[in-house]
């Protein structure tokens, strides 16, 4: 008997039939038993084959389905394993492609989430790095734009912060630089404005300092210049104002000092002028004052000098004048005093002189007058004396002849 095959007994036992399944037939056969695996149950299904993919056998063994994720294919396909990174997996799941984004496959790394700052996906884009400065950071965070001030971004440079002066920011904005003056500088930190006063620029460009004079302060001021006079100079400086006396102002303009003479003085104060008197002149030396002689004015006048006459003297003191008697001169000129004789006197009067008899000088002298007797006067020209005759006396009488007589008859 021919050997049938275990198919053929299969048939014969009515396990099999013209429906029976591969799976059966290889069941019969022993090629599959209870223990076979779903692969080798799909091999002889003819669902598997050699050319099968790695995906339809774990299809086959159950371990993929039609829900299977792409990742979970890919697992079978052996395109992913417990090493592949995040982005393979998503690269399988269709969350990735060659077209993806940098920021999408830092997402699908868990570099990047929801809460990732703009500068995290930036870094992540390459769009910043570590050498980034602050204002490509700002930039990309939005904190900057296209629009931004110089100010904004010394701000986000770290160039500028909230304690930074006026200055500072005016350096950044462009306003001010190197060679910006101080002036310039000092109206960006608000020192100065449109209304200042020329003493305030001056301060703040170092022409002014707290111990500048006020000469100073007005040359800055445009009140004194290169022309101003002294007295001007001087008003600015507080050593003259409207009540300054006429010799204050000069001796500020040098028309008087320390050394001037007191007519000096008097010539500037107007009490005296190319007019004045001597005795004026003298008034204001302190030659002269209100108990001053005649004597003393007249001698400051020119009136009198060393030279001059008692008699000149006088008449200056009132003493003697054009009436005066010579008497009164020759009393001045000390030629007669108190004690001076009548014949002085009368000699001073010109009454007597070196050719007057001694008559005449008894008449002076009050020792004759004109009611003398003829004895009288010849006793005072010395025709008589105590001794003299009574004829003598009789001679001067003009009664000699009277007494001749007499001395007849006797």
């Amino acid at each position: 008997m021919r050997l049938q095959v275990k198919e053929d007994i299969a048939m014969i036992k009515g396990k099999l039939d013209e429906t029976s399944s591969k799976e059966d037939i290889a069941m019969i056969k022993g090629k599959l038993d209870e223990i076979s695996s779903k692969e080798d149950i799909a091999m002889i299904k003819g669902k598997l084959d050699e050319t099968s993919s790695k995906e339809d056998i774990a299809m086959i063994k159950g371990k993929l389905d039609e829900t299977s994720s792409k990742e979970d294919i890919a697992i079978i396909k052996g395109k992913l394993n417990e090493t592949s990174s995040k982005q393979d997996i998503a690269t399988i799941k269709g969350k990735l492609d060659e077209t993806s984004r940098k920021e999408d496959i830092a997402m699908i790394k868990g570099k990047l989430d929801e809460t990732s700052s703009k500068e995290d996906i930036a870094m992540i884009k390459g769009k910043l790095d570590e050498t980034s400065s602050k204002e490509d950071i700002a930039m990309i965070k939005g904190k900057l734009d296209e629009t931004s001030s110089k100010e904004d971004i010394a701000m986000i440079k770290g160039k500028l912060d909230e304690t930074s002066s006026k200055e500072d920011i005016a350096m950044i904005k462009g306003k001010l630089d190197e060679t910006s003056s101080k002036e310039d500088i000092a109206m960006i930190e608000g020192k100065l404005d449109e209304t200042s006063s020329k003493e305030d620029i001056a301060m703040i460009k170092g022409k002014l300092y707290e111990t500048s004079s006020k000469e100073d302060i007005a040359m800055i001021k445009g009140k004194l210049d290169e022309t101003s006079s002294k007295e001007d100079i001087a008003m600015i400086k507080g050593k003259l104002d409207e009540t300054s006396s006429k010799e204050d102002i000069a001796m500020i303009k040098g028309k008087l000092d320390e050394t001037s003479s007191k007519e000096d003085i008097a010539m500037i104060k107007g009490k005296l002028d190319e007019t004045s008197s001597k005795e004026d002149i003298a008034m204001i030396k302190g030659k002269l004052d209100e108990t001053s002689s005649k004597e003393d004015i007249a001698m400051i006048k020119g009136k009198l000098d060393e030279t001059s006459s008692k008699e000149d003297i006088a008449m200056i003191k009132g003493k003697l004048d054009e009436t005066s008697s010579k008497e009164d001169i020759a009393m001045m000129k000390g030629k007669l005093d108190e004690t001076s004789s009548k014949e002085d006197i009368a000699m001073i009067k010109g009454k007597l002189d070196e050719t007057s008899s001694k008559e005449d000088i008894a008449m002076i002298k009050g020792k004759l007058d004109e009611t003398s007797s003829k004895e009288d006067i010849a006793m005072i020209k010395g025709k008589l004396d105590e001794i003299s005759s009574k004829e003598d006396i009789a001679m001067i009488k003009g009664s000699w002849m009277r007494l001749q007589v007499k001395k007849t008859l006797l």
